[in-house]
């Protein structure tokens, strides 16, 4: 990791107390996925801390998973990293990899009728991280699941949804919820019309630039 990633990873696990929301952006190839999965880590080393891992698409979702994978078996990782992925019972299994059929909750396995289901309360509480795409994230509304119940919403490709998909998590958060969007600007496929904060501190870095947003504005 060079100093700008370090820079980051310490802004994401810093105490999340009135914190207001972080965005990260860079082209493609900076490392944002892998920046914020190593946040992830450091996050869950805190026995207070619930992290919701969300993306636009699924194959993003997955890659954070695999590469919690490797670090759970390849580095010997601390087992409170160990995700939970959430898939909608629609999605054929045949579609997704074994690797990452491993943190899935399948009915029927085996079986014919075997099938992705969704979690219950009790195993959403009994995971720190949990890992879905921004729409399957709304399956976490039912649970009765507290507002702040996740320290950290981090939300990868962001600059890719829409306005209304990136607000779908953020109703979990609560007033110490740190929120952070990650993505690449010049990828934009929906335009954010409404201006949601107000003024913006920024830290340009070479690779990345790293907007600490001040207190909200309409």
């Amino acid at each position: 990791m060079n100093e700008d990633q370090k820079e980051i990873i310490r802004k994401i696990a810093a105490p999340s107390i009135d914190a207001p929301p972080i965005v990260v952006f860079g082209p493609f190839g900076t490392g944002k996925t892998f920046t914020l999965n190593q946040a992830v880590r450091r996050i869950a080393v805190n026995l207070n801390n619930r992290v919701l891992i969300c993306t636009h698409s699924n194959s993003a979702a997955d890659m954070h998973v695999e590469l919690l994978d490797e670090y759970l078996k390849e580095q010997r990782g601390i087992a409170a990293c160990r995700p939970l992925r959430i898939y909608t019972p629609m999605r054929k299994l045949s579609t997704v990899s074994d690797k990452v059929k491993q943190y899935c909750l399948i009915t029927d396995k085996g079986k014919p009728t075997e099938a992705f289901r969704l979690p219950t309360r009790q195993e959403v509480l009994s995971h720190r991280v949990v890992v879905s795409t921004l729409g399957m994230s709304r399956a976490l509304f039912d649970m009765e699941l507290h507002r702040g119940f996740f320290s950290h919403i981090l939300i990868d490709e962001a600059a890719q949804a829409l306005e209304t998909e990136t607000l779908t998590p953020i109703t979990l958060a609560g007033n110490n919820t740190k929120v952070v969007f990650t993505g690449d600007h010049m990828q934009v496929r929906s335009l954010v019309r409404k201006p949601v904060w107000g003024q913006l501190i920024i830290c340009n870095f070479p690779t990345y630039s790293f907007w600490h947003c001040s207190d909200a504005e309409e």
